[in-house]
């Protein structure tokens, strides 16, 4: 760390060492390209990262600076992926490798590391180090004032309309058995009978099925008198490359999805009742 705090020496440190992993990489023989990319987001791109909200210079443009040390590594993790050309541009390759720009995805990572800093519950122990971040009367701001300036156009300059994200998803102090909660019984004649005093008017019902390789869903909800209110169906993909289960998620996300759109013809309010067979 220099006298500076320009974080130069910090960066190509990590910046050689990342390539000297990304070279191991790419001397990887019969590897697929989704495994060389995956191995080069697990292993090189974290270290390469580490703390990028401390280093990198918010005004930074170009290549000039600590990111330029960082984009030879990332052709290089590029070319090995798709196993290119030396003459290939840096664009090309990393769109074919799918593969963030080094730019933005260190913004991507800054912007997630604002939000998490004023998403904070209250009673987090070093919430009272953000005060800084937002008062002007100083003429050098402050890391965290900076980056939240430079956030402002994403998540906007009052961070008070952000949401308070808790630590747990449930207190552990509160009752976790809900009331309208619906037990399932293991008979499945009894089950079937309690499947039928389930209210048709506000049911949306999906199913998912695979015939010669591809899997496919289907949603529709009924009304009262049985009568079919509105349906649909949709092919997904080839059986090879997902699972019944990851298909039947795909058609409850869907479900949700146009319950809550506007012109939806589904019920907004009501109960999805999915089935795998």
């Amino acid at each position: 760390m220099d006298t500076k705090l320009r974080m130069k020496r910090n960066v190509a440190r990590a910046a050689a060492s990342a390539m000297k992993e990304c070279m191991a990489l790419k001397r990887l023989r019969g590897l697929h390209p989704r495994a060389m990319r995956q191995l080069y987001m697990a292993v090189v791109v974290p270290k390469m990262d580490y703390a990028v909200s401390v280093w990198r210079r918010q005004d930074e443009t170009g290549s000039v600076g600590p990111r330029g040390l960082l984009d030879p590594v990332q052709r290089l993790a590029a070319k090995a992926v798709v196993s290119a050309f030396r003459t290939v541009s840096t664009a090309v390759l990393e769109a074919e490798a799918g593969l963030l720009p080094t730019d933005t995805r260190l913004k991507l990572k800054l912007l997630k590391h604002t939000v998490n800093l004023h998403t904070l519950p209250d009673l987090y122990p070093l919430l009272g180090l953000q005060n800084p971040s937002t008062t002007t009367k100083w003429q050098v701001k402050s890391p965290l004032g900076t980056l939240l300036e430079v956030s402002a156009e994403e998540i906007g300059r009052d961070t008070q309309q952000l949401e308070t994200i808790e630590p747990f998803c449930v207190t552990p102090y509160d009752d976790t058995v809900s009331e309208d909660m619906i037990t399932i019984e293991a008979d499945r004649t009894e089950a079937a009978q309690q499947a039928k005093g389930v209210p048709l008017a506000k049911s949306i019902f999906t199913d998912v099925s695979g015939r010669n390789g591809l899997l496919g869903i289907g949603i529709m909800q009924i009304d009262e008198q049985g009568r079919i209110v509105w349906s649909m169906s949709e092919t997904l993909r080839k059986r090879d490359h997902a699972t019944i289960y990851a298909a039947e998620l795909t058609a409850i996300k869907k479900a949700l999805a146009l319950s809550r759109a506007d012109s939806s013809p589904l019920a907004r309010e009501g109960l999805i009742n999915s089935k795998l067979n």
